[in-house]
């Protein structure tokens, strides 16, 4: 049944695993540098950080992932699971490190939950796995707001 709805080989699933890899071992080696450009541009520059470098690095990592992704999900689907999910984890986290882990959890759950519902009622799983993770920004938005309210 799958077969006929996405056409990955195993080559593909080494080269997502390879990639993602890699990514991870950029992303650990320059956390600092891509801190401190993210948050202070004119900072960094003055910390002697070459922020043109880091920012091309982070571009390319990106497209990167975007490139390895869409084979599998679709550019459409891409585009959503870099938005909605960190929206939703900025409204939750605390720090840099909390942002990117609930980040993931946030992409994990709407791909993971999109995938079991659209088979379950036989529907477009793309579409299911976007409606799932704006639901769950909606779920953060709401909790947040109630929140605030009690704390008020």
């Amino acid at each position: 049944m799958f077969g006929s709805i996405v056409s990955v080989t195993m080559g593909d699933i080494y080269f997502i695993i390879a990639a993602a890899g890699i990514i991870f071992l950029v992303v650990a080696f320059l956390y600092k540098e891509f801190i401190s450009v993210s948050f202070d541009q004119e900072f960094a520059k003055t910390s002697g950080i070459p922020v043109r470098a880091v920012n091309l690095i982070f571009a390319i990592l990106t497209a990167f992932m975007i490139s390895m992704s869409i084979k599998v999900v679709g550019i459409m689907l891409i585009g959503a699971l870099i938005v909605i999910p960190v929206a939703a984890s900025i409204q939750v986290a605390k720090s840099f490190k909390q942002l990117i882990l609930f980040g993931i959890i946030f992409a994990q759950l709407a791909v993971l939950l999109g995938l079991y519902l659209s088979y379950q009622w036989m529907i477009a799983t793309g579409g299911m796995i976007v409606i799932v993770a704006l639901f769950n920004l909606i779920l953060v938005l709401v909790y947040k707001n109630v929140k605030q309210l009690i704390l008020k």
